[in-house]
């Protein structure tokens, strides 16, 4: 199992407060105030591009900026059992992902972590009990918190992206975003990807950002 850590903080990467909650305000409002409960793990799920590895590294960010110590594993990862011990959080995604040998693993680290004073965010595609893991896993995993990540309606799509915009103090017209989310993927990741390239071709050859220029890059992707 090949083993992924950010030990540095996402700088200006995602955050809680550039999360757009849609209906999850109650998901993001315990994870921002987690590390002030008991509660040793919570796993979260949904659908891909709902926004499940954005609230695993916006926790990160929060436990490193509050003094603590966090590490962010992607793609079914897990670590060794000797970061429980020097490490507040660890946000472990997509365990769906998991082999066999890294099922084992999280068994293990999930029962070495109840005594301990570590924390797991855990993401996943499904619920626990419909995960295509071990039975005994799956189980274990809901002992925690679960939390279902919906995904965002188009209206809070349109918001996230010209917020995203705003950031960038650019402006994105609302045609442009009406076009993003009628003719291309429409999962955030994809659309962020898309309207990044945008703002970046405009800045690059000092062109307004128009539907035309979205038309010209859409045309060569």
């Amino acid at each position: 199992m090949r083993q992924l850590l950010l030990d540095i903080p996402f700088l200006s990467g995602p955050s809680f407060s550039d999360f757009i909650p849609g209906v999850n305000q109650e998901l993001l409002a315990y994870l921002a105030n987690w590390h002030k409960t008991g509660e040793k793990w919570v796993y979260i799920w949904g659908e891909k591009g709902c926004g499940k590895s954005h609230l695993l590294k916006a926790a990160v960010n929060a436990f490193i900026e509050s003094g603590e110590k966090a590490g962010y594993f992607e793609s079914g990862h897990i670590p060794d059992l000797s970061w429980l011990e020097s490490h507040d959080l660890l946000a472990l995604d997509d365990t769906h992902l998991l082999d066999a040998e890294g099922q084992v693993a999280l068994f293990v680290l999930l029962n070495q972590v109840k005594e301990g004073k570590c924390h797991l965010l855990l993401s996943g595609d499904n619920a626990p009990s419909l995960l295509k893991i071990r039975p005994d896993v799956s189980t274990r995993l809901g002992y925690g918190l679960v939390f279902h990540v919906h995904s965002l309606t188009d209206w809070d799509k349109k918001e996230a992206l010209s917020a995203y915009a705003r950031s960038r103090d650019l402006k994105v017209s609302s045609e442009i975003i009406e076009y993003l989310l009628n003719h291309t993927q429409r999962d955030m990741p994809s659309l962020i990807q898309l309207l990044d390239t945008l703002l970046m071709s405009s800045l690059e050859t000092k062109r307004p950002i128009t539907l035309a220029l979205l038309r010209e890059i859409l045309a060569v992707s």
